[in-house]
């Protein structure tokens, strides 16, 4: 925190260091504060008005870390919105759930606005997206009825603000990785590189074993692309994330 100018660190004259706040420290607990809904002048004047308890703060904790993967993904998904089915699936909840969390930064009266909910066909005439009948219908099929989410201002000011932004940013198997999943969110990556892998790998299978007994070593090139196709790919998702 004292590289990134948060805390500024003093020695005591003894065994010891005290850590200030700097200005840039104290903007940043302000924004946490309106993000917690606490809207404080200094930390002294939160307790004097409420004690938290551990369980309270590590639920607020909890809370927070939901709200940035749901950041992460609408920020990083192609068209810049996602319905809640897939910002559920990036947050690791029930769509209720999730659609309760998002809706409390949501609202005009909401201490921090962060998300807004949008009508996905609006959005597409707005971003002069044009899609096909065909493509149009099936994404009215699929997304019938679900609620279309994307950031605010202060919700784009945030994700900008993220370590993962600045991380993948300029990060090339991050872009690759968005072209073809359309996200760089690390779990919905996951799912969709993994369905991707498993259909590719028992394709090659089945394909390979049918050709077996006629064209050997067509069946066993088949089998060994499917190895090295399944070998890139998970060393694209590893050298992305770090894992």
């Amino acid at each position: 925190m004292v590289q990134k100018n948060i805390v500024t660190k003093t020695k005591n004259g003894g065994d010891y260091e005290i850590y200030t706040l700097t200005d840039h420290g104290k903007v940043l607990y302000e924004n946490l504060s309106k993000i917690l809904g606490n809207n404080l002048e200094t930390p002294q004047a939160y307790y004097r008005k409420k004690v938290v308890t551990p369980q309270e703060f590590v639920l607020e904790l909890i809370k927070k870390d939901y709200i940035v993967d749901a950041i992460i993904a609408i920020a990083s998904s192609k068209k810049g919105a996602l319905n809640i089915n897939e910002i559920a699936e990036a947050m690791g909840l029930s769509t209720q759930r999730a659609q309760a969390y998002l809706e409390v930064f949501c609202g005009r009266d909401a201490p921090l606005r962060i998300f807004r909910r949008i009508d996905m066909k609006l959005h597409n005439v707005e971003q002069n997206n044009i899609v096909s009948p065909f493509k149009k219908l099936m994404s009215m099929l699929r997304n019938h009825g679900k609620a279309y989410y994307m950031l605010t201002d202060d919700g784009l000011t945030i994700f900008h603000k993220l370590p993962f932004y600045t991380k993948y940013a300029t990060s090339r198997t991050g872009k690759i990785l968005r072209k073809l999943f359309g996200n760089l969110h690390p779990r919905l990556v996951a799912k969709k590189l993994f369905r991707l892998i498993a259909v590719i790998n028992i394709s090659a299978t089945i394909t390979a074993l049918a050709m077996l007994g006629v064209h050997s070593l067509v069946a066993l090139s088949l089998l060994l692309a499917s190895i090295i196709f399944t070998t890139t790919m998970l060393i694209l998702y590893i050298a992305t994330y770090n894992l």
